[in-house]
């Protein structure tokens, strides 16, 4: 409910960039030496993960409907999925192919990945600047 709530006060982009900032908060965390960043790293996951979801789901609806939303959604996340699904093992091959594991380099990538992303949300907010402050949840056109 408070994530649903920081939407609707300060919108959808104010939300995109805190979900991604999360993200990359926990790879950048995971890179860091001291073992405590771990637990913060697992707890700025968690958030990520729950409101990633939720995020997604709101902002597939407001922009494509609820006529198309379930065929859109679907072959979107059916489509990324499957391609998670394909990466996974020749990325967890090249991780673990050493003698001893390494994933300091994905993470990074996982970090790089996240700053190139913040690019959506200027997106979004380019999208939806001068609304008025009750309309930020109007579909947005894209």
């Amino acid at each position: 409910p408070s994530f649903g709530r920081f939407i609707d006060t300060h919108g959808m982009a104010s939300g995109l960039t805190l979900v991604n900032a999360l993200g990359v908060l926990t790879y950048g965390l995971l890179v860091t030496t001291p073992d405590w960043s771990l637990y913060l790293a697992f707890l700025a996951f968690g958030c990520f993960r729950a409101w990633n979801y939720s995020l997604m789901t709101t902002y597939s609806m407001g922009v494509f409907g609820g006529a198309s939303f379930g065929k859109v959604y679907g072959i979107g996340v059916g489509t990324v999925s499957c391609l998670a699904a394909a990466a996974q093992y020749p990325t967890m091959s090249i991780v673990l192919g050493g003698s001893e594991p390494d994933f300091v380099a994905l993470d990074w990538a996982m970090f790089g990945v996240g700053i190139v992303m913040f690019g959506f949300p200027a997106f979004v907010h380019s999208r939806t600047r001068g609304l008025s402050e009750g309309a930020k949840d109007v579909p947005l056109v894209l």
